[in-house]
Parts: C-alpha cells; sequence; structure tokens
C-alpha cells in the first residue's frame, strides 16, 4: 500500500460490518470512481485496512456529510446523507491529522462486494 493508499479518514469497523461496499459508500459519503469537486480519484473499496493508532494521535470526529460524485460516464450522483432526517443518523467518522508511520497497520483483500468481510489472511503494511 502507498501513503495515498492509507488516507486519513477512519470510520470504527462496526460501521462497515455486514455492509454491501455500495451501501456502506453511498451511508458513508465515498465516491468509488470520482469527487465531483476537484476531480479527485474515487476509491474502489478492494482493501480492508485496520490500524492501531499511537497515543496522542490526533483526531476530528465527525458525522459523514454528502459529497457529489462522478460517474465513469461523467454523470453525477450524491453520496452521504440525502436529507435532514438521513444527516441526523449519518454515520459517525474520523480525520487523522498525523502520519501514520509509527501506526501498527495491517491490510486484506475484501470479498467481492462486502465492505467488512476479508477473503484473504492480513498483512502487516507501513503507512508512511
Amino acid at each position: 500500500l502507498t501513503a495515498d493508499d492509507c488516507g486519513h479518514y477512519f470510520d470504527p469497523l462496526s460501521g462497515a460490518e455486514g455492509m454491501s461496499k455500495s451501501a456502506y459508500f453511498q451511508a458513508t459519503g465515498i465516491c468509488d470512481f470520482e469527487y465531483a469537486d476537484g476531480s479527485y480519484p474515487g476509491n474502489i473499496g478492494t482493501f480492508l485496512l485496520q490500524c492501531t493508532l499511537p497515543q496522542g494521535y490526533l483526531v476530528a470526529t465527525g458525522q459523514t456529510q454528502s459529497t457529489t460524485c462522478k460517474t465513469e460516464g461523467g454523470s453525477e450522483y450524491t453520496a452521504g446523507p440525502q436529507n435532514t432526517q438521513e444527516a441526523a443518523i449519518a454515520p459517525l467518522q474520523f480525520y487523522g491529522f498525523n502520519s501514520l508511520a509509527s501506526a501498527a497497520c495491517k491490510y486484506c483483500v475484501l470479498e467481492d462486494g462486502s465492505a467488512s468481510s476479508c477473503a484473504s489472511s492480513w498483512t502487516s503494511t507501513a503507512c508512511p
């Protein structure tokens, strides 16, 4: 995994357990092809990364917000909460401000279509 693959947005595993990848992406505002704002690449959701953060690692906690995504064909759609009722119960997410270099991390390849079930064994990795 590269540093970009490790990311800085986190969710407790309980937020993804038992969900399909598409339902999890929709609930948490993750684009699978491209983010419309800035044309940043999306997340294809191939790996599950699990890290034990060191003491003192700085995170912000907040509810998922909606985002505008683009499909491969260029059409746009909204991922994340669609209205005030959904926003009120949106999942919590964490944003990490520090490097993950001192975090103990491992990853697995996800089962096709799953947001939390591993198809492979865990592999240790370092995130710069």
